[in-house]
């Protein structure tokens, strides 16, 4: 979509590639919001997607799509964590390893 990989030569590559390409001065995230009102709920990922198709239109630079595409993510797979974990009535916070 962003023109990093447009063959995939072996499972993971474009991944791979969206990965390294991104600007970490980048602080911006898209939206990809939890939608609680599907059951079971789901994340919105065409808002997600159609924000990275939005901005490779309008020539945003693939390393900065490839920042906000993954601060979205983040964010929406760490709300959908807490509401399934206020769902199952898990308190893990703050978390302590060991």
């Amino acid at each position: 979509m962003i023109g990093l990989c447009s063959t995939v030569s072996y499972e993971g590559q474009a991944a791979i590639r969206l990965e390294k390409a991104q600007d970490m001065t980048e602080h911006s995230a898209y939206p990809c919001p939890l939608l609680l009102d599907e059951q079971p709920a789901v994340l919105d990922t065409l808002a997600l997607l159609d924000a990275v198709r939005e901005d490779a239109q309008n020539g945003v630079p693939p390393g900065v799509i490839a920042r906000r595409f993954h601060l979205g993510l983040i964010n929406g797979l760490a709300e959908m964590a807490a509401a399934v974990s206020e769902a199952l009535g898990i308190n893990a916070w703050p978390f302590r390893a060991g």
